[in-house]
């Protein structure tokens, strides 16, 4: 079975960020890895779960860099 690789947040300075589309992609792969979990044999799912952990962090990292950036951004506008 191929996990997919967590990736780092992109860090673009000049240039805007859909801040949508990584963290619905985080989301979309998270939910996959829980539903292989819950069909799987409870022997097998130590791997699933150390992915799981690492994509959950992951997708915290994305949010913190861009959905809650962005949310103290438009804050300090106010």
């Amino acid at each position: 079975m191929m996990m997919a690789e967590a990736r780092p947040p992109q860090k673009t300075s000049s240039t805007p960020v859909n801040i949508t589309q990584p963290v619905r992609r985080d989301h979309e792969r998270i939910r996959t890895l829980f539903q292989q979990d819950l069909a799987s044999q409870p022997d097998s799912r130590q791997v699933l779960v150390k992915h799981i952990l690492r994509d959950l962090t992951a997708d915290f990292e994305t949010e913190e860099e861009l959905v809650f950036q962005k949310i103290r951004k438009l804050g300090s506008e106010v």
